[in-house]
């Protein structure tokens, strides 16, 4: 049985969260602390808080949100020293996280600074997708979600354990919704977090097969996107779902460019590109 055919319950599971110096590895942001929670057969095998010495700077709107001065981290270790321990926590286990990617994506950096490769999880676990997907709430924060599911957790919030526990609370409050609908491997809840249940009939819409299998086997894209401007970019995204609008239907997606969820018209996505593994 694969990791995608198994129960989430059942499968190896790493909850993931860090915070960091600033939002965008691409400008040098750096991780300053990680957290992770292992679970094994639904049992905790880890729990495991560092801080991290980042080699830079703490940017005031990072430290306003986390609380993690440089005074803290000053003789922490660095990712270096910590990177086996990381890849060891993650080894074989699907990744979950509130807004994954963002976690996903200082990782992969911190690791591509020692030459070393990513984390390639068999799936990735969003509990933001998710909560779109299932709640009706105004706004989709970690603490927004936690606090309507009732969900609480010990520690100051934005540190990386103390966010991490909410997440893994609040990603079993969800399980348990869509157990109620016989949704509980894997697969299933991908297809949820992705938007597969909620795509426009094919009927009434041509996808591009890229895109449908993007979708329906929760796979990230490689695209060339051309704007209302006439300005083509190029954006790797996490695919949620099809929606209509007002002129064309779109694709709703995850932009890693702008961090954050974006709707991308199908007449001007220029090409596209599966990306078999993604962190």
């Amino acid at each position: 049985m694969s990791a995608l055919d198994r129960p989430v319950r059942e499968a190896a599971l790493a909850v993931v969260d860090v915070e960091t110096t600033g939002l965008d590895p691409r400008r040098g942001h750096r991780v300053c602390e990680v957290a992770i929670l292992r679970f094994d057969g639904g049992e905790p095998t880890a729990s495991w808080q560092q801080l991290v010495n980042p080699q830079r700077p703490i940017e005031p709107g990072a430290y306003r949100v986390n609380g993690i001065s440089e005074e803290m981290v000053a003789g922490a270790p660095t990712f270096a020293e910590i990177a086996p321990q990381v890849v060891e926590l993650t080894r074989g286990a699907i990744l979950a996280g509130h807004n994954v990617w963002f976690d996903t994506r200082f990782l992969a950096a911190e690791l591509d600074c020692l030459g070393q490769p990513p984390i390639i999880p068999p799936a990735c676990l969003d509990t933001l997708s998710l909560a779109r997907a299932l709640l009706d709430l105004p706004r989709y924060s970690l603490t927004a979600v936690s606090s309507a599911l009732r969900v609480r957790a010990a520690g100051r919030a934005h540190r990386a354990l103390a966010d991490a526990t909410l997440t893994w609370g609040v990603l079993t409050k969800l399980l348990v919704f869509l157990a109620e609908d016989d949704i509980v491997t894997v697969d299933d809840v991908l297809k949820v977090q992705h938007g597969s249940s909620y795509h426009l009939p094919q009927d009434h819409l041509q996808v591009p097969a890229p895109i449908q299998r993007a979708l329906s086997e929760g796979l990230a894209l490689q695209i060339h996107y051309t704007d209302a401007s006439g300005r083509t970019t190029h954006r790797r995204v996490n695919p949620m779902r099809v929606v209509a609008g007002a002129e064309c239907p779109a694709l709703e997606a995850y932009c890693q460019l702008r961090n954050q969820v974006r709707h991308f018209r199908l007449d001007r996505i220029v090409s596209y590109d599966l990306i078999e593994h993604e962190v």
